[in-house]
């Protein structure tokens, strides 16, 4: 049986955890496994006594991944211990390898196991897919009160039929803003009335072997004055040539003129909810993943293993 350990993400302002006490209740001793950073739920009003009433232990970080055969981190992707696990560790979290080349050759240089979630499909469904949807909410709500202003009466568009494209519109519509969505068939379309727009939505997730953009540096000159561009997505020089990913603290900037928000991680504003729809999906794969039984979702994310990539690269 392999041991598990789940550590807090130390991306800026990143609230969110993977696993929750009461998401434990049908483990057996597979609990005796679990590792825990201690103040893991903390921040939730969570203390570390629920986890070891649970049956699992509490330890240090630096513990965790010097003796855990797994690794859970939502944003692991972005942790910064990743060259320091051991050859063969198992990596479990939100990870993207086609976005950062050089995450990726220290992954494959490790010869690490990873299961990236947003590869975690079931019947063509996101397996975290409400996560998405809360992206979209959560940064057109938090970008328009970052920017000063109201949604009602405005006129949107929102790029992309996704997801997260739904959250963005569900915040959008019950906010009484005039909305259009456009499609991936519709770039054109957008292209030529975006000049209308008070509120753009970017839910694309960009292809990165594309070399061209939506929305240009040159395009910001031909949008309303004081038109606030919304990235969700947040690929850096992606559908939108001007965007980079900005923080909680400082969620928006200018480029041509135009206000720009483009934090990467928004679902984390509601980190209480988003945790609980995470930590339930997430309770589904720890006997799996201990046990190393077969799991057809499991193995459809495995994504590197043992020096090579385990699956064409998606724009996920």
């Amino acid at each position: 049986m392999k041991t598990m350990g789940f550590i807090n993400s130390h991306k800026e302002n990143e609230n969110r955890i993977a696993l929750l006490p009461c998401h434990m209740n049908e483990l057996g001793k597979e609990a005796a496994y679990m590792f825990f950073e201690r103040g893991y739920a903390s921040k939730l009003g969570i203390p570390d006594q629920e986890y070891e009433k649970m049956g699992a232990s509490i330890s240090t970080r630096e513990e965790i991944l010097q003796k855990c055969d797994i690794i859970c981190d939502l944003k692991a992707g972005d942790a910064e211990y990743l060259g320091e696990l051991r050859e063969g560790t198992t990596v479990f979290g939100w990870v993207h390898p086609h976005v950062d080349p050089d995450m990726k050759k220290l992954l494959l240089d490790r010869k690490l196991r990873v299961y990236a979630w947003e590869e975690m499909l079931e019947n063509s469904t996101q397996i975290f897919y409400r996560n998405s949807i809360l992206a979209g909410e959560a940064s057109v709500l938090h970008g328009c009160l970052s920017y000063g202003i109201l949604m009602e009466g405005k006129r949107a568009a929102i790029l992309g039929r996704g997801n997260t494209a739904m959250g963005a519109y569900k915040m959008l519509v019950s906010n009484a803003a005039l909305t259009t969505v456009y499609g991936r068939r519709q770039e054109q379309q957008f292209r030529k009335e975006m000049e209308q727009f008070d509120i753009i939505v970017n839910a694309v997730l960009w292809d990165p072997e594309r070399r061209d953009h939506i929305l240009f540096r040159e395009d910001l000159k031909k949008l309303k004055k004081d038109a606030l561009l919304i990235d969700v997505s947040c690929d850096e020089h992606g559908a939108i040539e001007t965007s980079r990913p900005t923080t909680t603290d400082n969620p928006i900037y200018r480029e041509e003129g135009v206000a720009h928000y483009c934090l990467d991680h928004s679902p984390s504003l509601f980190y209480r909810s988003a945790s609980e729809f995470i930590s339930e999906k997430v309770s589904l794969f720890i006997k799996p993943l201990v046990w190393e039984r077969e799991d057809r979702v499991l193995e459809g994310s495995r994504v590197i293993d043992g020096g090579k990539m385990i699956l064409k690269e998606s724009c996920r």
